[in-house]
Parts: structure tokens; sequence; C-alpha cells
């Protein structure tokens, strides 16, 4: 009986420390997106004001992004996640300077995932 009880006591607290080290990772995860996002996102804002003719109104900030300005803005995203401890697993440019971000890390219980978008307040 006390080896029994010994044995449910050792399995929920495993299955504890799992589920708190997923939830860790889930945050970190998070974090390391938003971070990414914001990273990218300025990137595109810094690309669309140095446009020529400036103040951010050309292709760039209509969300028309050329190949080079969103491949920049997601390698300063992937390096954002990366000194985050997470591995960007996509970057999409959307319309209006917007960057949607995905990351992942490795936990104990798997992988933890979590997006993220960022850009400027007239893309809502």
């Amino acid at each position: 009986m006390a080896l029994a009880v010994i044995a449910v006591i050792l399995v929920m607290t495993t299955a504890i420390g799992l589920l708190a080290g997923a939830q860790a990772a889930r945050g970190q995860a998070q974090a390391a997106a938003d971070l990414a996002a914001l990273a990218g996102a300025s990137q595109l804002l810094r690309a669309a004001v140095a446009e020529p003719g400036g103040g951010g109104t050309g292709p760039a900030a209509a969300g028309g992004h050329r190949g080079t300005e969103t491949s920049t803005a997601c390698a300063i995203a992937a390096e954002a996640s990366r000194r985050n401890g997470t591995q960007m697993t996509a970057c999409v440019s959307e319309s209006g300077g917007v960057l949607r971000v995905t990351t992942s890390r490795r936990a104990a219980a798997g992988v933890a995932t979590a997006s993220a978008r960022a850009g400027p307040l007239s893309a809502r």
C-alpha cells in the first residue's frame, strides 16, 4: 500500500514538472515571438521611411514590400528570436507594414510554439 502511494506521488510530481516546463517554454516562445515581430516590423518601417520621398508613402508603407525589405526584416526577426532562445519557423510580411512571426522552442514535453504580429497602428 505504501509503495503504491509513493508511486502515485512520483507520477504526479513528474507530471506537474512536465506541465510547468511546458508552460515556461510556451511563455518564452511567446516573448521571443513578440520581440522578433517588433524588431522585424521596425525594420519594415525604417525601410518605408527611407524610400525616396520619405514619410513612408511608398510601396513598402502600403504593404507592397519588395523582397529585400521583407528578407531583411525577417533576418532581423530571426536574430531576435535566436537571441531569445527560440527558432523562428515562419515570417510573413502582411499588408500595411505588418510582420507576422512564428517561433518554437523545445521543452521536455515537446515543442512549444507561439505567433505574434507587429506593425503600425494604422494597419489594424
